[in-house]
């Protein structure tokens, strides 16, 4: 089952072979898994509509490892089902402060 993300959460299009779907998301890279030393080896990308999207640790999805805390846009490939939602990171941004204010009202 795929996921469908609002149109107005970012750019969709739609790739029907792998059934996945191209996205632009803003949000904020938090942790979300730990390794028994309290090192993070995972994060998601938690969206202004309150929604979470774990990162691919493959591609460029490793290096937002290093980006706790930041708000960023990210295109990518999503994938998964509800209460799963994957995306496959292509590639991101960090947002200024203007983008910053404009994205939260």
């Amino acid at each position: 089952m795929l996921w469908m993300i609002p149109a107005c959460e970012g750019t969709n299009i739609m790739n029907k072979k792998a059934n996945t779907e191209m996205v632009t998301l803003t949000g904020i890279v938090m942790p979300s898994e730990w390794d028994g030393l309290g090192n993070v080896q995972a994060v998601h990308l938690s969206t202004y509509r309150e929604e979470e999207f774990l990162v691919d640790r493959r591609g460029r999805g490793r290096e937002l490892l290093d980006c706790l805390r930041k708000k960023v846009e990210v295109v990518g490939i999503v994938s998964g089902h509800v209460g799963q939602k994957n995306i496959r990171v292509k590639q991101y941004r960090f947002l200024t402060v203007e983008e910053n204010g404009a994205e939260e009202a």
